[in-house]
């Protein structure tokens, strides 16, 4: 049986994001450097991103044009405590 996406994409990726966010600081992280994080090809990880936005799990970042995303905001409480970064409510 496959695994679903949140298991098998988004939830690597979110974790990714939050290590990344956590490590550095930063505001705005470069999809790229999620992309290398979990091993994806960029389309993987854009759609990724894409549906922790929708949640959403992130703050605003910057989206292309074309609709893929060219930084990523900060996690928000919601995917730190996914991540094991923050104690549930």
């Amino acid at each position: 049986m496959e695994q679903d996406s949140w298991t098998r994409r988004d939830l690597p990726v979110l974790k990714a994001i939050v290590r990344i966010y956590d490590e550095t600081g930063r505001e705005r992280i470069s999809p790229a450097e999620v992309q290398r994080a979990v091993n994806f090809d960029e389309d993987t990880a854009q759609r990724a991103i894409r549906a922790l936005y929708r949640q959403p799990y992130l703050e605003p970042g910057y989206e292309a044009y074309g609709g893929g995303y060219i930084a990523v905001g900060p996690p928000t409480g919601d995917a730190l405590r996914l991540a094991g970064q923050w104690p549930a409510a």
